[in-house]
């Protein structure tokens, strides 16, 4: 029987692609970026990053979530139950 795994790396990997093709995020978070919770093929997914300063952080994270539930969906067989986004860091950009 044939079987295709895929590993939370992979996933966050994922995740991390559709962060950065999102104006006003520097990246993920250094402590604990990216959390999975499965359920049969829904996926709750947290989100930590960290935000440029001066930017609207509503909008952000309203793009964070329909960026990343749109890649998950497109190249994952997991539908997005729900995207929480916390801001651990708004940075200066240097």
């Amino acid at each position: 029987m044939s079987r295709i795994i895929l590993r939370e790396e992979a996933l966050a990997s994922i995740v991390e692609n559709a962060l950065l093709k999102i104006e006003g995020v520097r990246g993920l978070s250094l402590r604990s970026p990216v959390r999975f919770e499965y359920s049969n093929a829904e996926i709750f997914i947290e989100v930590r990053i960290q935000a440029f300063f001066n930017v609207d952080l509503v909008k952000v994270g309203r793009e964070v979530i329909e960026k990343i539930k749109l890649e998950v969906e497109s190249i994952t067989p997991f539908k997005v139950k729900d995207i929480k986004v916390i801001f651990e860091d708004v940075v200066y950009e240097s």
